[in-house]
């Protein structure tokens, strides 16, 4: 099949539902540099709309511009009603880059006005607020540092969240391991028997019940997973993620679903001593992103230290903290990396 591909001349173009066909087109090729002359020309014909800022976080996302798109997200929600239609969206989108700039407080800020009243009301915000907070969590800002995450409203959520995919449903044991719900975890772990998600789909055609199947299988393991990780089991957690996350895939085709998972498991892994492991996946994950995030950046600095490679260790630390220039002050993870620079 032919690619459909952008307009000629994006400065000129004017048809903005075939521009924001084409700017999606090229950030899913990763044609970044491609895709941003589009998004500026959307921009310049709709700078109120709230899909053509969409198109610009995405842009700023996928091609790892953290700090310019959480700039652009703050600055653009400022002006408009960050709590009407495809803005809500756009406020998870600015959290997201603000973790990934060090920004965490920040980020949940955004989340509690914003995100989180609108997940009871959107049921698709559910698996982004969810797995939004678990990092939030994994990188130090929930329990760690004694602060209480809106948890209650997400597995309150999750009562009326009826899509039963494998994706929301590992987001629906989130929400109930982290607030304690036992029962649920394991009601969760029920309905993922490979038998019962097979059955779940009347009308089903044969290849989708085994496609269901499959993924329901994968999201078990993640699930006990998960829950060691939060019970402080890292060695558990690591055997279950481990095989795991080699087909997240089969999951899904989107980095931000699959980052809070693998995240897990290379903290695991780090915690206790698989630092070769967590290495090699690092090593890989930097040298597919077009500029490397910060945090990846600073865990395989402490994973080849930890393996004992300290010289490539400390470049990397070094890297981490020039892209972490914007992180917050009291950021743990910042205090983490410059204790480890200064040792």
């Amino acid at each position: 099949m032919k690619t459909e591909r952008a307009p000629m001349d994006p400065q000129t173009a004017t048809d903005v539902p075939a521009l924001m066909k084409a700017a999606f087109q090229r950030i899913t090729a990763r044609e970044f540099d491609a895709a941003r002359p589009i998004v500026d020309r959307l921009r310049v014909l709709g700078p109120d709309n709230g899909m053509t800022a969409h198109a610009r976080l995405h842009l700023d996302t996928d091609s790892c511009e953290v700090e310019s798109g959480a700039a652009f997200g703050e600055a653009f929600l400022a002006e408009h009603d960050a709590t009407q239609g495809i803005n809500v969206h756009n406020a998870w989108h600015l959290a997201a880059l603000q973790v990934e700039a060090g920004q965490a407080t920040a980020a949940l800020g955004w989340h509690q006005r914003v995100v989180t009243p609108a997940v009871a009301q959107v049921p698709m915000t559910f698996a982004s607020a969810v797995t939004l907070l678990w990092r939030i969590e994994l990188y130090g800002l929930g329990r760690a540092r004694g602060a209480i995450l809106p948890w209650a409203a997400m597995h309150a959520a999750a009562a009326g969240i009826a899509d039963g995919s494998a994706l929301n449903e590992i987001s629906r044991a989130m929400a109930c391991i982290a607030v304690g719900d036992d029962p649920g975890v394991d009601a969760v772990l029920a309905r993922l028997e490979p038998a019962a998600a097979s059955a779940s789909s009347p009308g089903a055609e044969p290849a989708e019940e085994a496609e269901e199947a499959e993924q329901a299988g994968l999201a078990r393991p993640i699930v006990e997973g998960l829950r060691a990780a939060w019970m402080g089991d890292a060695a558990g957690a690591a055997g279950h993620l481990e095989p795991a996350v080699r087909d997240l895939h089969r999951l899904s085709r989107f980095q931000e679903q699959k980052t809070p998972i693998e995240d897990t498991l290379l903290d695991a892994q780090l915690r206790v001593g698989r630092n070769a492991a967590a290495a090699a996946f690092l090593t890989a994950r930097t040298a597919a992103q077009p500029r490397p995030l910060a945090r990846d950046l600073f865990w395989l600095g402490r994973a080849r230290l930890g393996a004992g490679d300290r010289q490539a260790g400390q470049a990397s630390l070094r890297a981490a903290r020039e892209r972490w220039r914007s992180a917050e002050p009291d950021s743990p993870e910042l205090a983490a990396l410059d204790a480890l620079l200064a040792a």
